[in-house]
Parts: C-alpha cells; structure tokens; sequence
C-alpha cells in the first residue's frame, strides 16, 4: 500500500471542500425562480442584510473603544518617567503615587483592549462567513442564469416558435425581462460582496493598530516600569 503523503491529504481535503460547496449551491439554485419577480428581489438579500449590519456593528464598536485615552495614558506616563531623573525624594515619593495611579489606568486599558480584539476577532470572522455566503449565491446565480440562457430560453423561443401564438411569444418576453433583472440582482450581490471585503479590510487594520498599541503598553507594564522603579529606588 503507498504511503499517503500530506498532499494527498491536502487534494482530498479540497475535493470534500469543492464538493460539499457544490452541494450548498445545487440547493440554493433549486429555490431560483424566475415567475416569481418578488422571489428575485430578495434573492441573497438576508446575507446583505446582515453584511450591512455587521458594517455598522464595526462603526458602533470603533466609537465605544476609541483607543486613544489608552494612547495618551501610555504616553503620559513614558513622559514623566523619562524626566524624573535626578529629582528629590520627596518629589519622587509624590511621582510615584502619579505613576502607581497610571499603571493602574493602563492594567485596565490593557484588559479592555484585550476584550475589544475578542470583539474583532469574531466581526472579521463572522463577515467572512457572510462574505462566503455572497459567493454562494453569486455562484448559484451565474450557473442558473448561464443554463437559462443556453437551454431554457432557447427552448421556450422554440415552443414559441412552434406553437406561433402571442400568447407564447409575451411568455418569452416575460422571462427574459426575469432574467434581466435577476442579473442586476447578482451585479448588487457582488456590489454586497466587495463591501464585505472592505469591511473586512478595515477591521484588519483595527486589529494591528490595537495588538500593537496593546503590546506597546505591556511592554511598559511589565519591562519598562518595573527597570525604572528599580533604578530610581537604587538612586534614592
């Protein structure tokens, strides 16, 4: 029996992958129907929904934990250890009461914005849910709209032909003025898409600028302070 190597574990993998995809858009194109224009409208449009909300769950978290009085803890406190050097002991013992008080403020501030990453962390995963959801309805859409428009439609043109009434003929014309707008409906679905993307982007950038500003204060908390307390304590 050959060995099975990891690449071979990797093609399996993404053939159950492709095939299980398969399947989710086999199901969705089996609920497409054209007669049905209200059907159309909403076709994808409770993924759009909630990709719209999600953007505004973003806006509404960015405002709640505006990282900027962390910032300026961090700041302030790097300021005023750096120019305590030759001061009095009473001074010191008055800076040190200041300094315990910062510390404390950004213990807190490290904790929040631990929580706030826990908070993007699942938004970006729950937009690329969404996003992946998008895809399949686009997927769907585009394969039921190519075989309209390789075999259903130039069957019913057909018929129409056949059958040489206008009745027929009004018929054709109402499902191909369908699928026209069933193929604005996907153009809106991928306008949908690209902004999942970009809100996936943006939450990406929120993400570094709080990981970093986070390891920027532990470095502080758990380096930078504990070195200075001990220098000073050594020059009192």
């Amino acid at each position: 029996m050959a060995d099975v190597t990891l690449a071979d574990l990797m093609k399996k993998r993404e053939e159950n992958l492709d095939s299980r995809k398969e399947e989710r858009i086999e199901k969705i194109r089996e609920k497409i129907d054209l007669t049905d224009k209200s059907a159309i409208s909403l076709y994808g449009s409770g993924v759009e929904m909630e990709i719209a909300d999600l953007s505004n769950m973003v806006l509404k978290y960015t405002k709640e934990n505006s990282v900027d009085d962390s910032r300026e803890l961090m700041e302030k406190l790097l300021e005023i250890i750096g120019s305590a050097e030759g001061i009095d002991r009473g001074s010191f013992e008055k800076l040190r009461t200041q300094v315990e008080s910062m510390e404390a403020g950004l213990e807190k501030s490290s904790m929040a914005l631990l929580k706030y990453l826990d908070i993007l962390e699942r938004l970006y995963e729950k937009n690329k849910e969404y996003d992946q959801y998008l895809e399949l309805y686009i997927l769907a859409g585009e394969q039921e709209e190519k075989h309209i428009e390789e075999k259903l439609l130039p069957a019913l043109k057909a018929e129409a032909r056949t059958l040489g009434s206008g009745q027929a003929a009004l018929a054709v014309r109402d499902y191909e003025s369908a699928l026209g707008q069933f193929e604005g409906r996907i153009n809106d679905l991928k306008i949908s898409k690209a902004m999942a993307a970009q809100t996936g982007a943006q939450i990406s950038l929120l993400q570094e600028g709080v990981r970093l500003l986070w390891e920027k204060i532990r470095e502080l908390l758990d380096q930078t302070l504990p070195l200075w307390k001990k220098q000073m304590a050594l020059n009192r």
